[in-house]
């Protein structure tokens, strides 16, 4: 059925059965991340009232349907003025055409068969706000028509509507804010929306979400390798001598100009550190250090025999 002879089968004020489709508010919620379908958006033409076009109010239209397109995440919209802004086939003569993999899938357009703002406080009808959109979808590929529909919003109130999915309203339709007005316009436009959802074909849906690359992670530098520490060996042990006189003095340094720092008794051992001459530089049992006569210490008879005192004395 073509748009006049629907326009004349449907009363403006004939109540029809809702559609047997998603709402708009259903398929907001879908969430849809899938394949998108590249869709054009022509100009709606205003006939609402009689005998004269206007095209602010069919901008409107158009500008809030694109919107409510993009908020389903099915498409990707571009919209014109007129057909002459598209290029339709494959016409391979012009140089401007579509490049196959930029033809768009879907041609949505319209008419504006009413639109009347009602007045508060007017009666019951002169208060009702009404919004009636004939939409149709055409393949382009095929010049094949769709779909088309008469779609209608009304509404005497405002409450219960919001905007949905950044449906915003244009600046056109400002002064409809908060007014019955803006309900029916949102009613149009979400229905509008979920016709066309239900009428585009599956195999539209072709072009796929670029999917960012995942960054292969940098690999980790291994760590330089560790110099093994050098132990060095342990020092060899000290050699033990012991004392053999009855006492002998202790002294600051080798010979006896040296102060005497004090004694020990025979049996003391003692720990070499360094020999020098008759003289052993010595670490006692108390950590301390002193110089001691070799003579008074069994280190004596280790060195080459020499004849004993005849009396030993201190030193």
């Amino acid at each position: 059925m073509g748009c006049s002879a629907l326009d004349q089968a449907i009363h403006p004020d004939e109540k029809t059965a809702p559609p047997s489709r998603p709402t708009f508010e259903q398929i907001l919620k879908e969430d849809y991340k899938g394949p998108k379908a590249r869709v054009v958006v022509i100009r709606f033409i205003d006939k609402s009232v009689r005998g004269k076009e206007t095209s602010q109010v069919g901008d409107g239209i158009t500008d809030m349907l694109s919107n409510a397109l993009v908020a389903t995440n099915r498409y990707i919209v571009l919209v014109g003025k007129s057909l002459d802004d598209f290029i339709i086939g494959q016409d391979i003569g012009r140089p401007d055409r579509f490049k196959k993999e930029e033809a768009f899938d879907l041609l949505v357009e319209g008419t504006i068969k009413e639109f009347k703002h009602g007045i508060a406080g007017a009666g019951e009808e002169e208060g009702k706000s009404y919004v009636t959109l004939i939409v149709k979808v055409t393949n382009p590929r095929t010049n094949q028509e769709l779909a088309t529909e008469r779609i209608r919003g009304r509404a005497t109130d405002f409450g219960g509507t919001v905007g949905k999915g950044g449906v915003g309203l244009p600046k056109i339709f400002k002064d409809f804010s908060k007014t019955p007005m803006e309900k029916a316009l949102r009613i149009a436009i979400e229905e509008s929306a979920s016709f066309i959802v239900a009428k585009t074909p599956p195999e539209s849906y072709r072009v796929f979400p670029t999917i960012p690359p995942k960054e292969t992670p940098k690999p980790i530098p291994a760590p330089p390798p560790e110099t093994p520490k050098v132990i060095p060996p342990p020092p060899p042990p000290l050699r033990v001598t012991q004392v053999v006189w009855a006492y002998v003095n202790l002294r600051e340094g080798p010979g006896m100009n040296y102060k005497v720092i004090g004694n020990v008794k025979k049996g003391t051992s003692l720990k070499i550190l360094e020999v020098k001459g008759d003289w052993l530089h010595v670490r006692l049992e108390d950590g301390s250090e002193a110089w001691v006569s070799k003579l008074a210490t069994s280190e004596a008879s280790n060195s080459s025999p020499s004849p004993p005192p005849p009396k030993p004395s201190p030193m």
